[in-house]
């Protein structure tokens, strides 16, 4: 049983990590950089609300696959 809730969890955490992983490469090849260089040139322009939302999506993104890899490394060594 503890089985498969191990691979459940493990299962469930994958595919947030895909999720955000696929949303921070579609912003990767839309705008044809990584999300530090592209806040260097967003933050030398003039304010575009467009770059402004994809840029929070972004960052949440990229914040959200590092955390579900955070919790996956936990949950290795944990279970």
């Amino acid at each position: 049983m503890s089985e498969i809730i191990r691979d459940t969890l493990i299962t469930e955490i994958l595919c947030k990590i895909s999720d955000f992983s696929d949303e921070v490469k579609h912003f990767e090849e839309k705008y044809g950089k990584n999300l530090s260089c592209f806040i260097k040139e967003y933050e030398s322009e003039d304010e575009d609300f467009d770059k402004y939302d994809d840029l929070m999506a972004w960052e949440f993104a990229q914040q959200g696959k590092q955390y579900w890899e955070n919790k996956l490394k936990e949950a290795k060594s944990v279970l």
